[in-house]
C-alpha cells in the first residue's frame, strides 16, 4: 500500500481556525494619562505561524484547493528537525479605573474575554510522510514519535491591580476565572511507519495517548471544566540613554494557571502494533470498494484499541514570561523584549519594535527571531482623537506579502474611550 496515510491530515485539521487575528494586547496593562482616570477597551488579537507550513497551504487546505508539488517542495525545504505550529487568539473588553496616588492601588481593572490557543511538534519525517505519503519510504521505517497537538479554548474573567511602590518601582498582579469550553491533547510517546519495498505490508507501532473534554457539550455555552491564572509584574524606570525622556525594565509572567476538565472528559491510552497486508480479492467483476480495509482518520482509534476511561484530568494554559525594555525619545519609542511560552512548543523569541510620533499619529513596525517561525515583520499604527484611541496591526507582513513562502498570519485592534 502506498497512498497517502490522511490521518495526520485529521490532526493538523485541528490547526485551522476560521479566523487568524497577536496575542500580546490582552495581559498588557493599560496606560492611562492625562486627566484621564477610566478606560473602556475593545480588543482583539490573533496569531498563527509555523516552521514549515506556508500560508498557501492554509488557505488551500480550508477551501479544498489542490497542493502541488511546488508548494511541499517549499514546506518540506523550510522545515526544521522539529517543525513547530502555534495560533492564539482572544476577543474581549476591559474597564480600567486610575486612582489617586495616595490609594492602596494605583490602578486596577477587570475584563473578560473569549480566548484559544493551539500549538504542536511535528518531526521532519512526520511533516515529509503527510506532505507526501509513505511511498518516499518503501523500505524503511518512520520515526513518528513525540508528536504532539494541542488545542484548548476557554472564557476569562480576568481581575488585576498595580501599585506605585516610588518614583522608581511599579507593580502589578492579575488574577483570572477560567471557564473551559474545549480541550483535545494528542502525544505519541513513540510511534513508527514501515512500508514494505513492494508496498504489500505496513507496519504500524503506537504508543499514544488521546485526551478530549467532553463532546456532548459544545459550543459558547459549554462549561467542560474549571481552572485559574495568575500573573504578575515588576517595573523599574530606567534610560540607557542620556536623550532618552523616559523609559522602564519590567519582568513579567501571565496566564500561569490550570484547567481542570470535568468527569464526562474521556482520556484514551493506546499501544499496538498493527499490520496490514492489503486486501484479497478473490474476483475482480465482484470487486466493491467497501470490502477494502484502509485507514485514516476514523478508523485510528479501532485500529489501536486504546484503553478508553471517562474522568477529570487538568492541563495548564500556555503561561508567558517576558523581559523587556522600552525607551521614549523626542520624536520616536523603542521596545526589546525576550520572550518565551511554558506549555506551548515554543523557542525562545527575541523581539523589538518601534513607533514613529506624527502628530496624532504613532506608525511603526516589528521584528522577531523564534517563537513558532524562524523570523516576523510586522507593521502596526496608533491614532488619538479626543478621548478615543484606536490601534491596529500585524506582526506577519511577511506572510501576507510572500504567502507561498511562509506561514505567519496576525492582526491586532484595539479600540479604547478614555475619561
Amino acid at each position: 500500500m502506498t497512498g497517502n496515510l490522511r490521518f495526520i491530515w485529521a490532526f493538523l485539521a485541528i490547526l485551522l481556525p476560521n479566523t487568524l487575528f497577536s496575542q500580546y494586547q490582552w495581559n498588557e496593562s493599560t496606560n492611562i494619562h492625562g486627566e484621564n482616570n477610566m478606560s473602556i477597551e475593545l480588543i482583539g488579537e490573533g496569531y498563527s505561524n509555523s516552521t514549515a507550513l506556508t500560508n498557501a497551504f492554509f488557505f488551500g487546505f480550508v477551501n479544498g484547493r489542490f497542493v502541488d508539488e511546488d508548494e511541499k517542495d517549499i514546506m518540506l525545504n523550510r522545515s526544521w528537525n522539529n517543525n513547530r505550529i502555534g495560533q492564539d487568539a482572544t476577543y474581549g473588553i476591559r474597564f480600567s479605573h486610575k486612582l489617586s496616588d495616595s490609594s492602596f492601588i494605583s490602578q486596577w481593572h477587570i475584563g473578560i474575554a473569549e480566548r484559544f490557543h493551539i500549538d504542536g511538534l511535528l518531526s521532519q519525517e512526520a511533516l515529509e510522510l503527510a506532505l507526501y505519503g509513505n511511498k518516499r519510504f518503501a523500505g524503511e521505517t518512520v520515526d513518528l514519535s513525540n508528536v504532539n497537538l494541542r488545542y484548548q479554548r476557554w472564557k476569562e474573567i480576568q481581575f488585576g491591580a498595580q501599585k506605585s511602590l516610588n518614583s522608581n518601582w511599579t507593580v502589578g498582579l492579575q488574577a483570572a476565572w477560567l471557564i473551559g469550553d474545549q480541550n483535545l491533547d494528542f502525544q505519541t510517546n513513540s510511534a513508527s511507519l514501515y512500508t514494505s519495498r513492494i508496498g504489500d505490508e505496513l507496519q504500524l507501532l503506537g504508543d499514544f495517548y488521546l485526551h478530549q473534554s467532553d463532546t456532548n457539550e459544545l459550543g459558547p455555552h459549554a462549561i467542560n471544566g474549571m481552572g485559574a491564572s495568575v500573573g504578575l509584574w515588576a517595573r523599574r524606570n530606567f534610560t540607557f540613554f542620556e536623550t532618552a525622556q523616559s523609559g522602564w525594565i519590567q519582568l513579567g509572567v501571565s496566564d500561569l494557571g490550570f484547567i481542570q476538565w470535568n468527569n464526562e472528559s474521556v482520556r484514551y491510552d493506546g499501544d499496538t502494533l498493527y499490520v496490514y497486508e492489503g486486501t484479497l480479492i478473490d474476483r475482480i467483476l465482484d470487486f466493491e470498494e467497501e470490502n477494502v480495509n484502509g485507514i485514516d482518520g476514523d478508523s485510528l482509534l479501532e485500529i489501536f484499541s486504546p484503553d478508553a476511561k471517562n474522568g477529570s484530568y487538568t492541563t495548564y494554559t500556555p503561561a508567558n514570561i517576558a523581559l523587556t525594555a522600552f525607551q521614549q525619545f523626542e520624536k520616536f519609542e523603542v521596545a526589546a523584549s525576550l520572550r518565551y511560552r511554558l506549555e506551548a512548543s515554543y523557542f525562545p523569541q527575541v523581539f523589538a519594535q518601534s513607533f514613529y510620533y506624527l502628530n496624532k499619529w504613532k506608525v511603526g513596525g516589528s521584528i522577531g527571531f523564534g517563537g513558532y517561525a524562524p523570523f516576523e515583520l510586522g507593521i502596526g499604527a496608533q491614532y488619538e482623537l479626543k478621548h478615543w484611541h484606536f490601534s491596529a496591526g500585524t506582526r506577519n507582513l511577511e506572510g501576507l506579502v510572500a504567502w507561498k513562502q511562509f506561514g505567519g498570519a496576525s492582526a491586532y485592534a484595539q479600540i479604547g474611550y478614555f475619561f
